[in-house]
């Protein structure tokens, strides 16, 4: 199993973070990472674990189409989640295991920011593609885009 983890310092309180981002991920994931459309929850409470929901993406992305996600764990109070991909053009052709980890922790030293840690874990199925740069430049470009947008589609 491959993995990429990186950590972001918001000047936020890590209850709203987690509103802003995990509850309200409908309108936040589409408002902070451009490439997606949509999210629509599918099967099962839609913030609880194993919920099942579907991220699609603008027609111009050229990963994928969608990628449907069951949440492994989400737990409100401890503001960590986990979701794992079970349904999508990258699992089929790409990837055999694909779990996304979200957690917003406090600051060291600031009550009123937090970081936020974000890891990926895959295991490939073919080395075709630069995978770990994709999923880097990923989530790197969620972490930019979440300190520029200072949440405002709230």
């Amino acid at each position: 199993m491959q993995s990429f983890q990186t950590e972001v310092t918001l000047s936020f309180s890590p209850q709203f973070v987690w509103q802003s981002v995990i509850k309200n991920l409908q309108v936040s994931l589409p408002a902070i990472d451009h490439n997606v459309s949509s999210v629509e929850f599918l099967d099962g409470p839609p913030l609880a674990t194993s919920g099942v929901f579907r991220v699609r993406f603008r027609q111009d992305f050229h990963h994928s189409d969608y990628i449907k996600f069951q949440w492994d764990v989400i737990d409100h109070d401890a503001l960590c989640a986990k979701a794992t991909a079970i349904e999508g053009w990258i699992i089929d052709e790409l990837i055999q295991d694909l779990s996304y980890y979200y957690n917003v922790l406090p600051s060291f030293s600031d009550p009123n920011a937090c970081r936020v840690s974000f890891q990926v874990e895959y295991l490939e199925q073919t080395d075709k593609h630069d995978l770990r740069s994709i999923f880097k430049d990923q989530v790197l470009n969620f972490i930019a885009a979440m300190e520029a947008c200072n949440f405002k589609f709230i």
